[in-house]
């Protein structure tokens, strides 16, 4: 309505110029007059360009345009995601020091350090240069690393928001942190899924899960041209009295011993392909794999063994998360290449933009999938975060996907950028998930 009442001031403009010329010609009749006529057009042009849309008359070539754009690491990182950590076992004298510190390890203008009793800190840190709690666990290890024996637990939310729930989550991630025998850190997002755990005792989940108490649950990802269904996303969720399914491989497996998260990744891919012999004719999966199996040589091999002797090697895709792709790329890049050699097709699942920073072993990559955290960016910063994301795929020959669709919108949005397919509350309306095989 707005645009329509700017074209209708604009065309006063002119009308009014052109009306102001004929009159200051009808009674000045001589050169003042054509002065006076070329000095009101003048200022009415002015007034014109003035109220005229900047994205019309400065409009960019789209090449042009995208080398302006902020880069999709910043055009996630200058959103609002603030953390809250709580630091057990701390004895630090210097607290300014260590804010000054944590500002420069984070980019961050403000950060506040409080100490608390029991030998405890808080610290607040506004807008962390951070895209995932595993490189803010890093990140805080090393400002912390001088100081021993201490263990933290981390909140990574967005205002607004309940105060007491990011506090009851640092609380979480810190007694869960001190379960670890090494690395002693934990971090969790402020999201649904992780208000659920505050109900949900940590020593319940544990027994749950290293007892295979839990049920494998395929989400759909769907073409974003139509309805049809391209492949799906395969996870675990415990089955809790109280709350009912909850989620929890991607919350709290960091506690789990590495050799256990291997068992855990195999038991799920013997569970997966018994699953699929019930149904061959199913469409293609993807298994998001723990880090610790990727680096793992042996444990990669008998996965391969195991889809090549079921026959599924065109049906099973391994997956793992973009932090661990990117930061740990290293270690796990012989098992990169030997999956890609067995025909397995690999995808990268919760994508923030960090892998076209480094652009390092993509041609191990048949697709990358968008963190549903991307929708909750600035509309600019989501922008040109699909826009360098869909440039990036282009050059490579990738797949895009992206999870947490919530709407008619975000979904034309993602066709417009050429995405392949999507997964959300979107294409579930009406319907649930599929979870099959009580484990």
């Amino acid at each position: 309505m707005w645009n329509n009442f700017s074209r209708i001031l604009n065309i006063l403009y002119v009308v009014c110029a052109l009306w102001a010329c004929f009159v200051a010609y009808w009674f000045l009749e001589s050169l003042t007059a054509v002065i006076v006529c070329g000095a009101i057009a003048a200022i009415l042009l002015l007034l014109f360009i003035h109220r005229a849309s900047p994205g019309v008359l400065l409009k960019l070539p789209p090449q042009i345009s995208f080398k302006r754009q902020a880069s999709p690491v910043y055009a996630l990182n200058s959103n609002a995601f603030d953390v809250f950590v709580l630091v057990s076992g701390a004895s630090i004298n210097n607290l300014q020091e260590l804010g000054e510190r944590l500002k420069n390890a984070f980019a961050s203008d403000f950060v506040s350090c409080k100490q608390l009793k029991g030998e405890r800190i808080s610290i607040t840190i506004k807008c962390p240069n951070v895209c995932d709690e595993r490189r803010f666990n890093t990140l805080f290890i090393e400002v912390m690393a001088q100081h021993s024996d201490i263990a933290f637990g981390a909140c990574l939310y967005r205002e607004p928001c309940q105060q007491l729930n990011v506090y009851q989550l640092a609380e979480l991630a810190l007694a869960i942190a001190k379960t670890k025998q090494h690395d002693p850190c934990h971090t969790l997002k402020l999201n649904q899924t992780n208000l659920a755990l505050l109900q949900y005792s940590l020593p319940d989940m544990l027994s749950d899960l290293l007892n295979k108490q839990f049920l494998l649950v395929f989400e759909p990802v769907f073409s974003v041209h139509g309805e049809a269904l391209l492949f799906h996303q395969v996870g675990i969720t415990i089955r809790h009295q109280k709350i009912g399914l909850c989620d929890a491989k991607q919350c709290l497996l960091g506690c789990i011993e590495p050799d256990k998260l291997i068992s855990l990744d195999s038991h799920l891919m013997h569970q997966l392909i018994k699953t699929l012999a019930q149904d061959p004719g199913s469409e293609p999966v993807s298994l998001c794999l723990d880090l610790s199996t990727w680096q793992s040589a042996n444990a990669i091999n008998e996965l391969v063994k195991l889809v090549e002797q079921a026959g599924h090697t065109q049906v099973i895709r391994f997956s793992l998360p973009e932090s661990a792709f990117v930061n740990e790329f290293d270690k796990i890049s012989a098992q990169l290449k030997f999956v890609k050699k067995h025909n397995i097709a690999i995808l990268l699942e919760h994508c923030h933009g960090a892998l076209l920073a480094v652009q390092k072993g993509v041609n191990y990559l048949t697709g990358i999938s968008l963190d549903s955290d991307c929708f909750q960016l600035l509309h600019e910063q989501q922008e040109s975060l699909l826009t360098a994301v869909a440039h990036f795929a282009n050059q490579y020959q990738l797949q895009l996907y992206a999870n947490g669709v919530a709407n008619k919108y975000q979904l034309n949005l993602l066709a417009e950028h050429h995405f392949s397919g999507a997964s959300g509350r979107y294409f579930q309306q009406g319907e649930s998930n599929i979870a099959l095989g009580l484990n």
